[in-house]
């Protein structure tokens, strides 16, 4: 199975840019193909989605993910291992169970 993260759009897709954004935030690294540039990557799409032109199409190692929002692309990257299945607490917001200042954590 490829590690890679790829995604299959057009550039004036708002879909796409989104998706782009969103990995671009996480400072994922992802190959972008443009299908209206690659007929064989266009044609892969087009397997992906029953003959529809569904963009983006995300193949996140072997997961493939049409159009998906920003909680299905995080599921998919967790899922996947691209993301920590682990909670990432933010420090002294008081949820951290590290954080001596979390409450019911008693110092000393």
């Amino acid at each position: 199975m490829s590690r890679q993260i790829t995604v299959y759009g057009v550039d004036q897709c708002e879909d796409t840019q989104q998706t782009r954004q969103y990995l671009d935030d996480m400072r994922m690294k992802y190959h972008y193909v443009n299908i209206e540039n690659d007929d064989a990557a266009r044609q892969w799409l087009l397997e992906q989605n029953d003959g529809k032109q569904k963009t983006p199409t995300v193949d996140l190692g072997g997961l493939v993910l049409s159009v998906p929002s920003d909680g299905e692309l995080e599921a998919g990257l967790r899922r996947q291992g691209f993301l920590s299945r682990r909670v990432d607490w933010p420090a002294g917001d008081g949820m951290n169970p590290d954080d001596s200042q979390a409450p019911g954590n008693t110092a000393g």
